[in-house]
């Protein structure tokens, strides 16, 4: 079994997909988070059960945050989740993005050089 579902990752992300929610989906649907956003809202167990840091500049593919990015973008792809869809906040006239997790700030990895993947559950 793999440590996805092991973890029971798809439905944890899609409860965290769903309680993001400040109001009911208008003309623009469900809003979207970051896999940043979505490793900081897993629970303690599961972020230290994947062993891998949140995320972050010069942490790449090796963080929670590029794992999630990676599963949720091959499992859309292939057609396994058809509820969660994904999309790209472009890269053009950004500086840096950044998430606050326990006191820290984690600054996105690739900063200006790369688009940030994000996703939400399907309208």
């Amino acid at each position: 079994m793999s440590q996805w579902a092991a973890l029971n990752m798809e439905d944890k992300i899609r409860v965290i997909l769903q309680e993001a929610q400040v109001y009911e989906p208008d003309h623009f649907g469900y809003m979207y988070l970051s896999p940043y956003q979505i490793a900081i809202a897993l629970d303690e167990e599961t972020r230290q059960a994947l062993g891998k840091p949140i995320g972050g500049a010069g942490s790449g593919e090796n963080s929670i945050a590029g794992y999630i990015a990676n599963q949720l973008a091959r499992r859309i792809n292939s057609g396994e989740i058809t509820d969660i869809e994904g999309a790209w906040l472009a890269k053009q006239n950004t500086k840096h993005i950044s998430f606050q997790y326990d006191g820290q700030v984690i600054e996105a990895s690739g900063g200006i050089d790369a688009a940030i993947s994000m996703f939400r559950i399907r309208s």
